[in-house]
């Protein structure tokens, strides 16, 4: 006789590993549920027993009983709980087999069903959640072959005993339905079973859920770049599902919304149920497709009984036209008072652009076309002034005009512009600008200083001074526009020219001459190679000081920018200081 003991810690089971839960059938699928007994009056340990260590147990249930077609697949079962002590509860090591078979009833105790017509569809820890069904997601679908199934459910976990051990709801048979193998000595194989502990004219009550078609394949989504270029190839990935039978060939198509076709891939490889298969699918844009083209994926599959699934949602895909981009970031900004500046960036593009046109207000300023990107208007009376610009592109295509940018002419105090500005060529490669401010009621702000008419330095100089060094051989001409706080900017100062000649030796620029601390307080020391002397300037050119020593005395200087002409035998250099 067993003897049952009481096990208060086994509610505090700790849960390990694959626990089966009751989840959501697979997109796509029909699925439908059988249930079979539904009494309430009968309470078994069937089908585990877990007042032993170790139990087994077969249960057949007949094909009027089923009443589903042969190919349909099961995909879970629930049991009917009646007993639950203490709330869930948590069982490892279990499994449950299926089989089709032809037996009506077990004839004896001996009578077992051979283990290797099973195929097992779940093993791990199974919850049990609460009284009434508790539902088992099979591992893997179970096809249904026709005929009677045979339910078999093995526990090798270890006994709970009475009073923690639930209880399934089960009902009456005609006949014996059910048969049990329980112990504590040892796991139990199912390979090799001894006579059966007893026999059943009761059977649990079950639901199995089942899917009722045999073939379908799902589209989940298409991906890929939204933005493409005309005549470009591009790779939009594809996710498809097998809801049904192993498929081993499919066609994965990419469509317009009008259902053209303008991608497909043949898939050789097999695909399991319940699998997801990722495919990259070429797409070449041609013009026909310019402007927003929604595209969509379909899966096709030979015998699939549920088309419905087989297309994803559209995706919208932009086809840009390379043959003619237009400039997009035109900006205005005044440069003086009556002028304005006009800045663009080149359009991307594979073609090369051979010009701009400029208009103003819808007429052309700029017969010639332009090669730079940027533009000055000058000399402009008061009012108000609209600009965009055209590109021009070698293969003659002309583009639509850029965004438009304005601006508002209205001088109301003038601005004193420089006039005094002086250029000295310091060396063979370097050119000193200096200027004094302009009398005015206005405060300056800062200067851009332009060479050949253009822009020199990005930000404004407040110095009176600017050292351009390492000019290349040429012709030069210089002048100034300041800038006041008020945003008034002035018109250009008086013109300036200088040139450079390379090879003409007037002075040698001269390698390894150091001049440090630099910013410096009191003293500047001069590193050099047979030193003659230095001569210390302001930034209006003016001489300041002449020294024979290295070490050079700066103590009574007011902060700012000087230069240092330092002589050697070998020639000059020019070097710029800063006191501070």
């Amino acid at each position: 006789m067993k003897t049952y003991f009481f096990i208060l810690t086994f509610v505090f089971l700790v849960f390990i590993g694959y626990t089966q839960q009751s989840n959501p059938s697979n997109n796509g699928c029909l699925q439908n549920e059988i249930t079979i007994g539904a009494s309430t009056t009968v309470s078994l340990y069937l089908p585990f027993c877990y007042v032993y260590s170790h139990s087994y147990s077969q249960q057949i249930f007949t094909a009027e009983e089923i009443g589903i077609s042969s190919g349909d697949m099961i995909e879970s079962i629930s049991i009917d709980i009646s007993y639950i002590p203490g709330g869930m509860l948590f069982f490892n090591d279990q499994s449950i087999f299926l089989a089709n078979t032809t037996k009506e009833h077990f004839l004896s105790t001996s009578d077992w069903i051979q283990h290797t017509e099973f195929t097992l569809v779940s093993s791990g820890t199974y919850t049990y959640t609460t009284v009434g069904w508790n539902k088992i997601e099979f591992d893997a679908p179970f096809v249904y072959e026709g005929g009677n199934l045979v339910v078999a459910a093995l526990h090798n976990f270890g006994a709970c005993y009475t009073c923690a051990c639930p209880r399934f709801n089960a009902s009456t048979t005609d006949g014996n339905r059910a048969i049990y193998y329980r112990v504590d000595a040892a796991p139990i194989n199912p390979e090799i079973l001894p006579a059966a502990t007893g026999l059943l004219s009761n059977r649990s009550n079950v639901k199995f859920c089942y899917f009722s078609h045999n073939i379908d394949m799902c589209a989940i989504s298409i991906t890929g770049p939204p933005e493409v270029t005309v005549n470009e190839t591009h790779n939009y990935t594809v996710s498809v599902k097998n809801n049904g039978l192993l498929v081993s060939n499919y066609t994965i198509e990419i469509l317009t919304e009008a259902n053209e076709l303008i991608g497909q891939v043949v898939v050789m490889e097999p695909l399991e149920f319940n699998s997801i298969a990722i495919i990259e699918v070429p797409i070449t844009f041609t013009e026909e497709m310019i402007g927003e083209l929604s595209i969509k994926a379909r899966v096709e599959v030979e015998g699939d009984e549920i088309p419905d699934n087989n297309e994803t949602s559209t995706f919208v895909v932009t086809v840009k036209n390379e043959t003619c981009e237009t400039v997009n970031d035109l900006t205005s900004e005044k440069s003086s008072n009556n002028s304005v500046l006009l800045t663009w960036t080149e359009p991307e593009s594979s073609l090369a652009v051979e010009g701009y046109r400029v208009y103003r207000n819808e007429e052309l300023l700029t017969e010639e076309l332009l090669t730079n990107t940027y533009y000055f208007d000058n000399e402009l009376s008061n009012g108000v002034y609209e600009y965009y610009v055209i590109t021009f592109y070698e293969n003659e295509c002309m583009s639509d005009s850029s965004n438009h940018a304005m601006e508002i002419i209205s001088v109301e105090e003038p601005c004193e512009p420089v006039t005094d500005l002086r250029a000295e060529k310091l060396d063979d490669k370097t050119i000193f600008l200096s200027w004094t401010e302009p009398e005015s009621s206005l405060e300056v702000e800062g200067y851009v200083v332009f060479r050949n008419s253009l822009l020199q330095n990005s930000v404004l100089l407040t110095d009176t001074a600017y050292l351009d060094e390492n000019v290349p051989e040429g012709n030069y001409e210089y002048y100034v526009i300041a800038h006041y706080t008020n945003g008034c900017v002035a018109d250009s100062s008086n013109h300036v020219t200088e040139s450079v000649e390379l090879g003409v030796k007037e002075v040698k620029k001269l390698e390894g001459v150091r001049v440090w601390p630099n910013p410096a307080f009191t003293t500047v020391t001069i590193e050099a190679n047979n030193f003659n002397k230095v001569e210390v300037y302001n930034v209006f050119g003016q001489l300041l000081n002449i020294s024979m020593e290295k070490i050079v005395d700066i103590s009574t200087l007011n902060s700012g920018v000087y230069f240092l002409k330092i002589y050697t035998e070998k020639g000059m250099i020019v070097k710029k200081v800063i006191k501070n």
